[in-house]
This record gives C-alpha cells, sequence and structure tokens, in this order.
C-alpha cells in the first residue's frame, strides 16, 4: 500500500476498476476479496489527515460510479442464479408429474 494520498487514491481507483472487471467475468469471490482491500484503504486513508492535491470529489465519484456498476452487476447475477433455480424447480416438478404419470400407467 502507498503512503502517497494521491497514489492511495489511484490504487482505490484500481481496486475499484479490478472489481468491476470481477463482476462483469462473473468473479464474485474475487469481487469479494477486493471489496476487503479496498474498504481497508478508503478507511486508512479517510482516518489520516493529509493534503490530497488531486480533486478527490472526481476520484471519489469515479469510485463511486464504479461501485454502482458492480452493485448492478451484482443484482443482475442474483436475479439469473433464482431464475435459473426456478426452471430448475419447474423442470424437476414437470419430470416428477411425468414419472407418477408413468408410474400410474404401468399399475393399470
Amino acid at each position: 500500500m502507498n503512503n502517497n494520498p494521491n497514489n492511495r487514491l489511484d490504487d482505490l481507483l484500481s481496486i475499484s476498476e479490478a472489481m468491476r472487471t470481477a463482476a462483469q467475468n462473473g468473479e464474485w469471490e474475487k469481487v469479494a476479496e477486493l471489496d476487503i482491500q479496498r474498504r481497508n484503504l478508503l478507511t486508512d486513508l479517510l482516518n489520516k489527515p493529509t493534503d490530497i492535491v488531486t480533486d478527490i470529489n472526481q476520484e471519489m465519484n469515479t469510485i463511486f460510479s464504479i461501485n454502482k456498476q458492480v452493485l448492478n452487476l451484482a443484482v443482475a447475477a442474483r436475479a439469473e442464479a433464482a431464475k435459473q433455480q426456478q426452471t430448475f424447480a419447474t423442470s424437476r416438478n414437470n419430470c416428477n408429474a411425468y414419472q407418477q404419470t408413468q408410474n400410474a400407467d404401468l399399475q393399470k
């Protein structure tokens, strides 16, 4: 980790971009690991009073924008997983109904 505040902001941005890439690739464990790193770095940055030379507002807005994209990807992935689970449950129910029909026909 870099002690220069400007470099730490760059590190925050890099980690956020890596989180977005991991989320786009469905690598959710990596997203979680990077989120921990980013939280620690952000906490460290905000707890140490420093003179930040770069425009922190622009950097933070970029980080917030990327974070929103990551969250949107997570919501979409969750919705897709729920849809797949529902499709699986429906297929399983259809298979069970077919099997019951076949068993009833065999008993006649």
